[in-house]
């Protein structure tokens, strides 16, 4: 009887095992799993570094990347050298809707992915790259036509 008993314990034990393994690796798949076409992702920075005014930490309810199917929306600050003078010094970060703009997705090797975002109707805004780490965690590098490059690091979720 014990011998039987010691069996079923055992076999239990295993099927649990492998239960939370099989959790433990959905909990941790990456953004490159998840199909480009159903996309809305997140980003939220946690800091900010440009050549000009080194690097800083933000807020992270503060500001946001969000990108749709059909539009992005973008707030992020902006601390670093202009090329052209600002008309209205409130408006020093980057703030814009997107719904033209041309969208990579590539994945890469250890459940990372490449995001590349083109905007087509943001006035000043060239180009949106985001590298994913399969953690969860992103760095975002924002190039712009009248300012100097910017990368901020941070957070991915997908929604």
């Amino acid at each position: 009887m014990t011998h039987s008993y010691l069996r079923k314990t055992a076999f239990l034990f295993a099927c649990v095992l492998i239960s939370f393994n099989t959790l433990t690796a959905q909990e941790k798949e990456s953004a490159a799993a998840q199909k480009p076409a159903n996309r809305h992702y997140i980003f939220t920075p946690i800091s900010y570094s440009s050549a000009s005014s080194g690097s800083r930490q933000l807020a992270p309810a503060d500001y946001i990347v969000e990108i749709m199917n059909d539009s992005i929306n973008v707030f992020l600050p902006y601390y670093g050298a202009s090329f052209t003078p600002q008309i209205n010094q409130t408006d020093g970060g980057t703030r814009f809707t997107s719904k033209k703009f041309e969208y990579t997705f590539t994945e890469k090797k250890k459940g990372q992915c490449e995001i590349s975002i083109k905007p087509k109707d943001a006035s000043g805004v060239q180009q949106l790259f985001l590298r994913v780490f399969s953690d969860g965690i992103a760095m975002l590098q924002l190039t712009s036509t009248n300012r100097e490059p910017t990368s901020f690091n941070g957070y991915f979720q997908v929604k």
